[in-house]
């Protein structure tokens, strides 16, 4: 009846090394937005997040994926079309988010899906993260998290009835939240 406490990337807090995989990532509880938890304990859930893990376990082994660059004026389309139509921030709303990193030295790279938490939590190099999220309300809407020199701030963009997330709204807003980034 109980879990193991669990980093946000599903380690074992008392054992390092030891990774969980299936429901029991439920034990990585995440921000908990909105009072929400993840849908880690469903096969839609955490089926997401065992390809995380597994990325994340092959880097900590030497063998990180090739990840794909992109040129600024592709920053905001992409993340915007992530937050329409990618399965792992719709169904694990708060909990995985699309990262891009932004370092002068290697570009702006793509660095696939990661826990929000550990996104947030997680000092690092100027970054932007976008998850999908339902809010208190039920209005369903894109999260952008931007780390620039340490810090992190969050900007919620518009919901949509129609959960449309590319509109010229939502392409204004997020580039009033990447200003000075890219």
């Amino acid at each position: 009846e109980r879990l193991p406490s669990q980093t946000p990337y599903w380690e074992s807090q008392s054992a390092a090394g030891v990774f969980f995989a299936g429901s029991i990532t439920q034990g990585a509880i995440g921000l908990k937005k909105y009072g929400i938890p993840s849908n880690s304990a469903a096969v839609h859930g955490f089926r997401y997040n065992a390809r995380v893990l597994a990325e994340h376990v092959a880097t900590r082994l030497g063998m990180p994926p090739q990840r794909g660059s992109l040129d600024p004026d592709q920053v905001g389309p992409y993340l915007l079309a992530e937050a329409d139509r990618a399965p792992e921030l719709w169904n694990q709303q708060s909990y995985l988010a699309r990262v891009v990193s932004l370092d002068p030295s290697a570009g702006i790279v793509d660095q696939g899906i990661q826990p929000l938490q550990h996104f947030v939590d997680t000092p690092g190099k100027d970054a932007v993260a976008m998850a999908v999220e339902t809010d208190d309300s039920g209005d369903i809407h894109p999260a952008v998290y931007v780390r620039r020199e340490g810090g992190i701030e969050e900007r919620l963009l518009p919901g949509d009835p129609l959960l449309r997330f590319e509109s010229e709204e939502h392409r204004a807003e997020l580039t009033v939240a990447l200003k000075g980034l890219i």
